[in-house]
């Protein structure tokens, strides 16, 4: 009968039994989470585990025993004195020292780079460069740092360069790691910030005599993989770094580094750094002035926010400002500036957009009245919800307020935003204008309820809807809603040819900053009309008329199945954060889909 010889301890098993022996405590009451110091470890303790090791040639330093934060840490942390492999046995040092099956196949806590034969590689009984670990152990040891790998490729984009996996505390998805999960680089609005601090890490090593091996590519992840024994799993790692393709090449390479972070100097950046804190909901420590409003995540709403956050601390700002400042000490400096009053932002004037004076629409309105619920004027005056193209919203009012401030607060608001006073008027056959009135009271509807059931409360809903009318007025309705009770409620509804969801997220706020603060949220933009009169005019501008500088391909549309009759109304732009439009996102999107999906056929 044949014989099992004994099985082969793994690293991460022989730790463990030494840590049970060294503390003289059971191996089941041992975690890969525990610290040695929470065993109950102490100095002399790790004397003796560092004894331990070496004496079956390994190494194994008493600073780390006792700051690793985990067993699992712990073992990424033990380096071979030799070439070795784990034939030798632990020395006995307590009369009951417990055996256990382990697992086949070696701890994977040594990389692969110098192995020798097939058998150890598998085992991980090869040596990590030892500068790798000098690398690691430095960015570790920052509070930013809670895990990270230095990995040199063989193969692949980045052969032969020094590549860091980090995660970054506050940036990554989690600080620790899981053995189920794949290298995932985070995503692309958090690169920004993530390359403020990178860049402070390698000043860090550039500045550190004991470090050689700087690396040359960053990766933040949003979570460490870990490999059986709980340390970092290197090779997963090495084998996704060398079968990358060029996209993720270029987006690693395209992690910008502005230099380390810069911290708040004038009392202007302090003040705007808390503000910019606040109103975005980021860390203090991350608002660096180097960084740019855009590469922190403001977009043009949040910047709205800020203005008036801004302006409650006396600074001078303007949401354009705020989108197109280079940085946050430059958009301070602005704001000083404003505040000294050198600088005099143009004001629109009223005038120049309300009277009884027809405007022609926008290409977006055009197309409302282009559809059948537009251009049936019968149908859209019928009393049914078929033709209703309404935006609402019911709010909850979380303070006590009366109807009199609710009633002031949606005058101020309908006086601020001059669309909400609009009128609609045919002027011949499928031709449409529009006006706005300058009389505030009479533009709009106000009106104020007290209900005992939600059937009440949507009979409400359904009379304010039934009152938009885009000839007659109004476009606007506010109805301010009190349960028996006691809790109240605001019902706000308007026509989707005068407002958008931007334009409601900045009234809603309007209406919060009137009820809490009795001032207004936003500051007068410009008129619609004269909006509307820029973008006919950059629309007829000549470079719009000649013939493009490329040539087009024409359309396969047998190949789509479809037929040769348009199915388009026309284009529109619409700015975006970060300077660019949404078609060039859109058309970005739909030729790299297409170049993926159609390899066989040229971009069109």
């Amino acid at each position: 009968m044949p014989v099992n010889g004994p099985v082969e301890e793994t690293l991460g098993d022989k730790l463990v039994t030494a840590i049970s022996q060294v503390l003289n405590i059971p191996r089941s009451e041992i975690q890969l989470y525990d610290s040695f110091s929470d065993l109950g470890g102490s100095k002399s303790s790790a004397t003796i585990l560092r004894n331990t090791f070496a004496e079956i040639n390994l190494t194994l330093t008493e600073d780390d025993i006792l700051k690793c934060r985990t067993i699992a840490e712990l073992q990424t942390r033990i380096r071979p004195a030799t070439h070795l492999t784990f034939d030798a046995e632990l020395p006995n040092r307590s009369s009951s020292r417990s055996s256990r099956n382990s697992s086949s196949r070696a701890s994977e806590t040594f990389s692969n780079d110098n192995a020798e034969n097939p058998e150890t590689e598998d085992r991980a009984t090869t040596r990590i460069d030892p500068e790798v670990l000098t690398t690691e152990e430095l960015l570790t040891s920052t509070s930013q740092v809670p895990l990270a790998a230095v990995i040199r490729p063989k193969a692949g984009y980045l052969d032969g360069s020094v590549v860091a996996f980090l995660i970054l505390s506050g940036i990554s998805e989690t600080d620790d790691g899981s053995q189920d999960c794949e290298a995932q680089i985070i995503c692309q609005s958090r690169q920004q910030v993530a390359g403020s601090q990178i860049a402070a890490l390698r000043v860090l090593l550039e500045n550190s005599t004991a470090v050689s091996a700087v690396p040359n590519a960053w990766i933040v992840l949003e979570q460490m993989p870990l490999a059986e024994c709980g340390g970092v799993d290197r090779r997963k790692l090495q084998t996704w770094i060398q079968n990358i393709n060029e996209e993720t090449h270029q987006r690693i390479l395209s992690v910008e580094t502005r230099g380390p972070f810069q911290a708040a100097a004038t009392e202007a950046e302090k003040t705007l750094q808390k503000l910019i804190s606040r109103v975005l909901k980021l860390p203090l420590d991350r608002v660096g002035m180097n960084l740019s409003f855009g590469e922190l995540g403001g977009d043009e709403f949040s910047a709205l926010q800020l203005v008036a956050a801004a302006k409650g601390k006396g600074l001078g700002l303007v949401a354009d400002d705020v989108m197109h400042s280079d940085s946050i000490a430059h958009l301070a400096f602005v704001a000083s500036y404003a505040v000294g009053g050198r600088v005099h932002r143009r004001r629109w004037s009223e005038d120049a957009e309300e009277g009884a004076e027809l405007f022609r629409l926008s290409p977006m309105q055009q197309l409302y009245f282009n559809t059948p619920v537009g251009g049936d004027g019968e149908a859209r005056a019928a009393d049914c919800w078929n033709y209703r193209f309404n935006q609402s919203m019911l709010l909850k009012v979380n303070q006590d307020v009366t109807l009199e401030d609710v009633h002031a607060a949606m005058e101020a608001v309908v006086g601020h935003h001059s669309m909400l006073r609009a009128r609609f008027q045919p002027v011949g056959e499928n031709t449409w204008m529009q006006r706005v009135l300058a009389d505030i009271p009479d533009s709009y509807r106000f009106g104020h309820h007290i209900v005992s059931t939600n059937d009440d409360v949507l009979d409400v809903i359904r009379q304010s809807q039934s009152f938009i009318d885009i000839e007659t007025g109004p476009v606007f309705v506010a109805e301010y809603i009190k349960t028996v009770d006691n809790k109240h409620m605001l019902y706000v509804v308007a026509h989707h040819l005068v407002v958008d969801l931007i334009s409601w997220r900045v009234i809603i706020h309007d209406i919060n900053e009137l009820l809490q603060n009795g001032s207004l949220f936003s500051e007068r933009s410009m008129p619609f009309q004269r909006w509307n009169d820029l973008q006919w005019l950059e629309i007829q501008k000549p470079e719009h008329d000649g013939p493009m500088h490329f040539d087009i391909t024409t359309g396969d549309f047998a190949f789509w199945g479809l037929d040769t009759t348009r199915n388009t109304y026309g284009d529109t732009t619409c700015n975006q954060a970060f300077r660019t439009d949404s078609a060039d996102i859109y058309i970005a999107a739909l030729l790299l889909s297409f170049c993926q999906t159609f390899p066989e056929r040229q971009p069109p």
